[in-house]
């Protein structure tokens, strides 16, 4: 079934997020990225995200910072999804950032390189959240955490989500002449509702690591109990074929994820 989490680009699974929204900043040109430790994250100072940047930025004295082993993620890995560059937000006054996809980082710190080329950097910070969202004082160099404990994931979206997922089996379900067609509706409900749960139980008990580790887990199990509730709620079908319609509908939806991703 496809999941996919807001402002990921749509991906195949939810997907971790930080949300930086950065206040008292002199001019809009500036660039900002997250600091991790190379000891504990999976890049290496020499590394870039060359599919995203040109090399000419690895002259940017963020690209160069090096302290303790603290190094910029972002313009490092591609896996970081995100922009150096934020968005202003009338509203709050603030520029915003957002960093989402498999490099985010479960503590970090905040750089940023103003027009002339000086660095601020914030404090060190671990959210504990799977859509953190910090505040950034660019005066200060202070970052503070302001996501709630609860505010984990967003409703509508998952709602919307779920009608989606459902609408595309429906289709996909036509020609192989599954009925009752309400099954399908409850049974992708019913498994949406439990990988999502448990892969955010999954990172609030353990790591973003593990919750992935959860989701490939689940969704290979999610073909299983699939197949076995069509086969004990819907209408007699030939066993082969009921399990291709679920293999199929489970691959289709995937790869949908993939390519709107």
């Amino acid at each position: 079934m496809i999941i996919f989490s807001k402002g990921a680009k749509a991906d195949i699974g939810p997907k971790p997020s930080i949300t930086v929204y950065v206040k008292n900043f002199n001019s809009q040109s500036y660039y900002l990225d997250l600091l991790v430790n190379e000891k504990t994250y999976f890049i290496k100072f020499d590394d870039f995200n060359d599919r995203k940047y040109s090399a000419e930025l690895k002259n940017l004295n963020l690209y160069k910072y090096n302290k303790d082993g603290w190094i910029a993620a972002h313009i490092r890995n591609w896996l970081l999804f995100g922009d150096l560059h934020g968005k202003y937000d009338k509203k709050k006054n603030m520029m915003v950032h957002y960093f989402t996809y498999h490099g985010v980082p479960e503590t970090f710190k905040i750089i940023a390189e103003n027009e002339k080329g000086d660095i601020i950097v914030s404090n060190e910070i671990a959210p504990h959240q799977f859509k953190a969202e910090v505040i950034f004082d660019m005066s200060t160099g202070k970052v503070i955490k302001i996501s709630s404990p609860f505010k984990v994931y967003d409703i509508k979206f998952f709602i919307l989500l779920i009608i989606f997922t459902i609408i595309v089996e429906l289709l996909i379900s036509i020609p192989f002449k599954l009925k009752p067609k309400k099954v399908i509706v409850y049974v992708n409900i019913f498994t949406q509702l439990l990988l999502q749960t448990s892969i955010l139980a999954t990172f609030k008990l353990y790591s973003f690591k593990a919750s992935y580790i959860v989701f490939y887990i689940e969704e290979i199990m999610i073909v299983f109990i699939e197949y076995f509730l069509y086969r004990v709620y819907t209408k007699h079908l030939n066993k082969k074929v009921l399990a291709l319609y679920t293999v199929l509908s489970n691959l289709v939806t995937f790869l949908i994820g993939i390519l709107i991703s």
